[in-house]
């Protein structure tokens, strides 16, 4: 692997290189997608902090409607079963 050659530098072979440069791509990938994370992190902030809450003319009322109880507890004249 790695070994010093006779003028005191590494004496690197090709497989040196090969493993080398597959940390060198495998850092790369790692730090692109951290950084890829990280705006996608800074988009979804800025996204919520500009949308606006619904506004009141188009929310659900509490209330139910008039007489919706009544006609709960109106009784039938029909026998439900025959």
């Amino acid at each position: 692997m790695f070994d010093f050659g006779d003028d005191g530098f590494w004496d690197l072979e090709t497989e040196d290189f090969a493993l080398i440069g597959g940390l060198i791509g495998y850092a790369e990938e790692e730090c692109e997608e951290r950084m890829r994370l990280e705006r996608e992190l800074e988009a979804e902030e800025a996204k919520e902090e500009t949308e606006e809450p619904p506004s009141s003319c188009c929310s659900i009322s509490d209330e139910p409607p008039d007489g919706f109880f009544e006609s709960l507890l109106e009784e039938d004249d029909e026998e439900p079963y025959p």
